[in-house]
Order: C-alpha cells, then structure tokens, then sequence
C-alpha cells in the first residue's frame, strides 16, 4: 500500500511536469511554483482511490484527530500551529499520511530538514498505541544538467544527488525509522547533449 502512494505521487509530479511544460512553453516544471506542484499531487492520490485529500490542514488538529498528543511540551519541529502541504486520510477519518513537498529541489535545504523533522515528531509526539500516522511522505522534483566531470551522465547525476538528499534525510531521522526512496528519471536531449530530471518520493515509516 505505501508504494500505492508513492505511485501516486510520481504520477502526479510527472503529469504536472507534462502540464506546466506544455502550457508555459518552458519545456519543465522548473518554473512553476510549488502549489501548482502541490494541487496536482493532491489531485493524482484522489485519483487513486487512496482515501480523502486535504490540502494545508493544521497540523494541531492532525494530531488531535489521529489520537491526540503525548503529555508535556510538544516538539517545537513539530509546528503545531503550522500547517501539512498534504493530508491523506484512513476511511474512519483518521490521518494516515503527512505528506510534504519541495520544489524544486537540488540539495537537502535548511527547510527541506524542517519537513523531515515534522515528519519525525509526528510520529514521536503522537499517544504510543492510539495514533493512526503510518506514513510520513517527502516529495520533490528535480533536474540537471549534463555534467562536466564526476558523473558520466546526467541520469547518473540525479541517481547520486538523490542518495546523497536521503543519506541526509536518514540522517535527520536517526535510529528507528526506516526510509524508502522512489525515483523515476527522465533523460531530454538538447543543444548541450542531455539533461534530466525526476520525480522523487521518500516514505517514512517508523520502525517497532
């Protein structure tokens, strides 16, 4: 089921990478901005008979709605008062799925490491056997040039860009939480040879 939904996801990225390319003339999703990014995922995991989808809900009532919160001061990573790109949610109305979005992305950011880091106290600061988060989801577009040295193509580029972003993201999460990367890659030929770009997925589970 967690690769239902990352299915999902890269769907949604490449439809609006299609979209965005063909509407703007651009040529990529480069240039669109992340809501646009955002509504078409949201729009790919409706499509997929996933659950209901909800688009900037604040994340207080997530956690209240998923089983409440463990006692004492919340995690300030938690941004309680902020609020979730995506929500996707049980058939009990429950939250299932925090699902957050950068775009683009070409490195692990500083807010990049504040969407990992809500992701992970989602899980930690829920009640320990009552809270329904399974999922915590991390998307992204990225691209690249052909490059000059290093790598020997612009596919083998993306391939280490995007494990060096989950070896940072692992590394954020620490012990305890396992971390699943879904990549599809797309080569375009240009005036310069290639270049490329993919639509990532990260899901984030925790580990008993």
């Amino acid at each position: 089921m967690r690769s239902c939904i990352a299915d999902a996801i890269l769907n949604g990225i490449e439809l609006a990478h299609e979209k965005f390319s063909n509407f703007s003339g651009y040529g990529s999703l480069l240039s669109a901005p992340e809501y646009y990014l955002t509504s078409r995922i949201a729009e790919s995991l409706h499509d997929a008979d996933l659950g209901y989808v909800t688009l900037e809900h604040h994340v207080r009532e997530v956690m209240t709605t998923g089983g409440g919160l463990k006692r004492g001061q919340p995690t300030r990573a938690l941004r309680l008062d902020g609020r979730a790109d995506i929500v996707l949610w049980n058939g009990d109305d429950t939250p299932r799925a925090i699902i957050e979005i950068k775009h683009p992305l070409y490195e692990y950011t500083v807010p990049a490491e504040k969407d990992i880091q809500r992701i992970k106290a989602s899980f930690s600061s829920g009640k320990e056997g009552l809270h329904s988060l399974t999922d915590g989801v991390f998307a992204f577009w990225t691209g690249t040039n052909a490059p000059k040295r290093k790598d020997s193509s612009a596919k083998e580029r993306l391939e280490r860009k995007t494990t060096d972003i989950k070896d940072a993201v692992c590394n954020t999460l620490g012990e305890g939480y396992r971390v699943t990367r879904f990549i599809r890659s797309h080569v375009v030929p240009d005036d310069e040879g290639e270049w490329a770009w993919a639509a990532v997925v990260f899901v984030v589970n925790k580990v008993a």
